[in-house]
C-alpha cells in the first residue's frame, strides 16, 4: 500500500467512526427517532441501527487495515499533499449524490441506483489506473446490478423502508 492510500484509509476510517459515534448519541438521545424494541416486525426503526453498525465495522476495518499495511515509519505520511485536484473526487461524489436525490422520484430506485453504482464503480476503477476492457465493463455492470438488487431487497423487502 502506498503512502497516499494508507493515509486516505486512515482519515476515512476516523471520519466515519466519528460520524458513527455522533449518530449513536443522536439515536440514544432522541428515542422517538428509532425504538429499541423491534418485536417481530422490525420495520424502518431498525434501519438507523443497521446503518450505523455497518458504518462502525467498516470504519474500524479501514483504520486497522491502514495501520497494518501502511508505511507508518515515515513522518511525512500524515502531511497533506496535492492541491485542489484532490478535491475533485469528493466534489464529484457530492454532486452526483445531489443529482441522485433530485432525479430519484422521477426515475425510480432500481434503475437510478444501478446507474449511480455503475458510474462510481467505473470512476473508481479509472482512478486506480485500470484499463477498461469489455470484460471489466461487463463485470462492473454485473456488480452494479447486484448491488442495486441487494440494497433494494434488504431495505425494501426485509426492513420495509418505502423506496421510490
Amino acid at each position: 500500500m502506498d503512502v497516499r492510500g494508507a493515509r486516505a484509509d486512515l482519515i476515512v476510517g476516523v471520519v466515519f467512526l466519528a460520524v458513527t459515534i455522533v449518530g449513536y448519541f443522536g439515536l440514544y438521545g432522541g428515542q422517538d427517532v428509532a425504538s429499541l424494541d423491534f418485536g417481530n416486525d422490525p420495520g424502518p426503526g431498525l434501519f438507523p441501527y443497521l446503518l450505523l453498525g455497518s458504518l462502525c465495522l467498516l470504519s474500524l476495518w479501514s483504520i486497522g487495515w491502514s495501520l497494518v499495511r501502511g508505511p507508518w515509519r515515515d513522518t511525512e505520511v500524515l502531511r497533506p499533499s496535492g492541491g485542489w485536484q484532490r478535491m475533485l473526487l469528493p466534489a464529484a461524489m457530492v454532486g452526483t449524490l445531489v443529482a441522485y436525490t433530485l432525479i430519484l422520484p422521477r426515475v425510480g430506485f432500481l434503475p437510478l441506483t444501478f446507474v449511480f453504482a455503475l458510474l462510481w464503480i467505473l470512476i473508481l476503477r479509472i482512478e486506480d489506473d485500470f484499463r477498461m476492457t469489455p470484460a471489466r465493463l461487463l463485470l462492473s455492470a454485473l456488480q452494479a446490478g447486484g448491488l442495486s438488487w441487494v440494497i433494494y431487497y434488504v431495505f425494501g423487502k426485509l426492513v420495509k423502508v418505502p423506496l421510490p
